[in-house]
Formats: C-alpha cells, structure tokens, sequence
C-alpha cells in the first residue's frame, strides 16, 4: 500500500471517522487495529486522512443493479428461518 497524499489531505478525527462510516466506536478501534485503513498518530491521537476514508468506502462499495432491479425484501421470519431453526427461536 502506497503512502496517502498527506499534503492538503485533511485528518479526520477518529470520532469523525467513526461518524462518517456509522460505526461504533469499538468497531471504529478494530478497524484500525486490523490495518483496513491507515492511520497517522500524534500523540495519544488517531487521525485518519480524508483520502484513507475515500479508499476504504470505495473498495467496499457494491454497485446499483443493472437496470433498477430490485430484489423483494424478505420477511423477517424467512430471514429466521433460514438462520436459525424453529425449535430455538421459540415459538411463532
């Protein structure tokens, strides 16, 4: 992995990180532990630069369908019971 362009790149905050990708701020700590996103340190400060954030969205990013085709939702009890048998969920 190349070295992000750190000139004119802004730090991002590592709460901000966290506010920008919807995390928790745990799973915010294990993204970076595990190294999915470079970090730069300064101090006791996690800064994270605005073009890691872009790189790391992008490589998750999962295009539209080709032609707006949707999928039905599923209800929420085929969803269960496809994950997890009857006789554990209880009854319903």
């Amino acid at each position: 992995m190349t070295a992000p362009r750190l000139v004119g790149d802004r730090l991002l905050l590592f709460a901000e990180f966290c506010a920008k990708t919807r995390c928790s701020p745990r799973k915010g700590r294990r993204i970076m532990a595990s190294g999915e996103i470079g970090t730069i340190r300064i101090g006791g400060q996690v800064l994270v630069p605005e073009s890691e954030l872009e790189r790391f969205l992008r490589e998750r990013f999962t295009p539209a369908r080709e032609g707006g085709e949707q999928r039905r939702p599923e209800s929420v009890v085929a969803v269960l019971d496809r994950v997890l048998p009857r006789k554990r969920r209880g009854p319903g």
